[in-house]
């Protein structure tokens, strides 16, 4: 066990510095290459839950998959968006990231309807569709975002090269050694994925709306995590429905499987989407965050784990 944890422990350090690093390298080479779109800002924030959607499902663990994905997701609108307006009340200069929320609202409460009924192959065409309709939607309504310091391209192409490999070794590491540790201490993958391997997939997102809004780029903020919940539910849901499904394992997150098997509570999913929703709403109404109101986001996510199980 303490070799799981050590395993475990390890993987989680090294997918926390390296996806910071990717982070950050793929938005100065997208701001210096001209391309900073809701797109590329979305697609890189989304790679850490990518990549561990990927080892997991090749490592047969699709409920650990499924349980990032969702832990992400709340995590991005409740912790990190909360602690971004704690460290300055977010005032958006632009409705680019109002236009996006609704499109990242659909994306979320469609990957939790499916994943209720047991994600096919059908359904992962389904949602890879909806990815590609989302980056045109995003590419022609919601423009493009603007980055103050695009850096070195040679230096930033060798810390986007490192920051990658970095990641995939750390996510195998961390998944590897959190399967351990959900056996020996007969804890359910999902509830695992939730946690441990959500919570290190956004750290780096934290600490990348950290330095946007010191940087005062609240929209980059907002738009980084809203992209990274459009692209994580739609990317991740169908690299997780295609590849567990070639591979004969059920992904079933049914109510019943969720409360019997998994120990993954619907109250849970059904969170994730009123998360999604209340983003959009919030950004409808104003286009300010407050820092009571980021106080009362950074407690929402304590709040989603007695319900877990």
């Amino acid at each position: 066990m303490l070799v799981s944890l050590g395993w475990a422990a390890a993987g989680f350090v090294l997918t926390v510095v390296a996806a910071d690093q990717l982070l950050l390298a793929a938005g100065r080479l997208s701001a210096r290459l001209r391309h900073l779109t809701a797109v590329a800002v979305g697609l890189a924030a989304a790679l850490p839950e990518l990549i561990v959607t990927g080892d997991a499902v090749a490592a047969d663990a699709p409920q650990i998959a499924a349980g990032t994905l969702v832990g992400a997701n709340v995590l991005n609108l409740t912790l990190v968006l909360g602690v971004a307006g704690l460290v300055r009340p977010v005032i958006l200069r632009t409705p680019q990231p109002r236009r996006q929320a609704p499109l990242s609202a659909a994306a979320v409460i469609l990957f939790g309807l499916l994943l209720f009924g047991g994600l096919t192959v059908v359904d992962g065409l389904v949602l890879a569709g909806a990815a590609a309709v989302a980056a045109l939607l995003l590419a022609r309504f919601v423009g493009a975002a603007r980055l103050r310091d695009p850096g070195s391209p040679r230096t930033e192409a060798v810390r986007l090269a490192l920051g990658l490999a970095g990641t995939v070794a750390g996510v195998h590491l961390l998944v590897s050694g959190g399967m351990d540790l959900a056996t020996h201490l007969d804890v359910s993958p999902t509830v695992l994925g939730f946690t441990l391997v959500a919570l290190g997939t956004s750290l780096p997102d934290l600490l990348a709306v950290v330095r946007a809004q010191r940087r005062r780029e609240p929209d980059l903020v907002v738009g980084s995590l809203l992209g990274a919940n459009l692209f994580g539910s739609l990317l991740g849901g169908a690299l997780l429905a295609l590849g567990s499904d070639a591979r004969e394992v059920a992904v079933r997150l049914s109510m019943i499987d969720a409360l019997e098997r998994t120990g993954f509570s619907p109250v849970v999913v059904a969170l994730m989407a009123g998360t999604s929703l209340l983003a959009w709403l919030v950004l409808a109404r104003d286009l300010r965050l407050s820092r009571p109101e980021s106080v009362l986001l950074a407690c929402a996510y304590l709040v989603a784990l007695p319900l877990l199980g």
